[in-house]
């Protein structure tokens, strides 16, 4: 049985820059509707999956990819090994981990990834007492989160009071 090569979707977008797609993904992200809430604020808030709702399909459409091409310490020991976490005493005298980090984010043109692509760094920073990874978790999303954001002009509806 002969198998047949399938031809690529071509899309009327193609031809198109990053720079102008991230325009009409712009175009496309109106706002969001802040409905998370927890037991340790009165106000709602947008989880990270609020943000990426306005913003995947439209990616999808028009051929924009992202990733996370380096997490870098920003503070290294005396020898120079670099340090991620450190172990702080909260204001209840409970231990708080901190962690901090530049991530570097790698966009992409789908249609010419080795040739059209942009990198921004972004300095995360996050505290958790439930352990290093949480802290971690907590920057990376947070930092992911108002960098979406503004990146793509989304509308937060208020003030956000973080």
């Amino acid at each position: 049985m002969a198998t047949t090569k399938k031809e690529p979707v071509v899309s009327k977008y193609d031809k198109l820059n990053l720079a102008q797609k991230f325009s009409l993904i712009r175009e496309e992200c109106g706002g969001i509707i802040k409905s998370q809430t927890n037991q340790e604020s009165s106000y709602a808030y947008a989880n990270i999956n609020d943000v990426f709702r306005p913003i995947r399909p439209a990616m999808i459409k028009y051929g924009v990819d992202w990733e996370i091409v380096a997490e870098e310490a920003t503070h290294h020991t005396p020898q120079g090994d670099p340090i991620y976490w450190k172990l702080l005493e909260g204001r209840s005298g409970k231990a708080v981990w901190l962690y901090e980090a530049d991530l570097t984010i790698r966009w992409i043109n789908t249609v010419n990834p080795d040739e059209d692509f942009r990198q921004s760094t972004l300095h995360a920073i996050g505290t958790n007492d439930g352990g290093p990874d949480k802290a971690k978790g907590s920057a990376w999303t947070y930092c992911i989160k108002y960098y979406l954001f503004e990146k793509f002009n989304i509308d937060q509806g208020e003030a956000d009071p973080d």
